[in-house]
């Protein structure tokens, strides 16, 4: 009930007042080596307000069946952090960012990942695709 409860208030506050985004729409990851390949991430832009919803991932992305991270974007680089997490009990935070070379191309790299039993992700790198 509660990851309803989120979801519908974030829906609402990114749909209020809200144009389509130059990267909004649903975007396909592509982890080195396969990992995870083929997920799905739901970006949101809002003005200057970045939202990802990362459908899914696998145990080594911090054991989630959902994430999302929101920021802030100047330009065409997001400097993000974890805003919540699926189950919660597995939480951990992960700053990021993602540059995105193109309307339908970005690398998400992570900078470092905080909290209990987390995986190592910093240094990771992952590329993804908007597919629509």
């Amino acid at each position: 009930m509660n990851m309803k409860i989120t979801m519908g208030v974030l829906i609402m506050l990114f749909s209020i007042n809200s144009y389509a985004g130059d990267y909004d729409g649903i975007w396909q990851t592509t982890f080195p080596g396969g990992v995870a390949d083929n997920k799905y991430i739901t970006i949101n832009q809002n003005a200057n307000q970045l939202i990802m919803v990362f459908h899914g991932l696998t145990p080594l992305l911090r054991t989630a069946e959902w994430i999302v991270d929101s920021g802030i974007i100047e330009g065409n680089v997001a400097q993000m952090q974890t805003l919540i997490s699926e189950p919660i009990t597995s939480h951990c935070i992960a700053q990021l960012t993602v540059e995105f070379g193109s309307l339908t191309e970005a690398t998400i790299s992570y900078h470092s990942v905080s909290g209990q039993n987390c995986p190592p992700l910093a240094g990771l790198q992952v590329d993804i695709k908007k597919i629509f």
